[in-house]
């Protein structure tokens, strides 16, 4: 059988899906990320900067000088 990743975005989300399985008698399995809450926030938060044009593109130089 095939597997199926559901994202839901919000507690909102999570609670109908979880209803609707349930009153269909479908069979799932809950699991917590390992991933730290409060560093997901801020990679989503970077990812959202960079869309939204901030950020800084440096050189190839410049990116070897902090390795000095």
């Amino acid at each position: 059988m095939t597997t199926i990743t559901i994202k839901p975005k919000n507690k909102k989300e999570y609670s109908t899906i979880k209803k609707v399985l349930f009153e269909h008698n479908i069979e799932c399995e809950e699991t917590e990320s390992y991933y730290n809450k409060d560093f997901v926030e801020k990679i989503l938060q970077g990812d959202k900067d960079i869309k939204a044009g901030k950020g800084r593109k440096i050189t190839v130089e410049e990116l070897n000088a902090l390795w000095k």
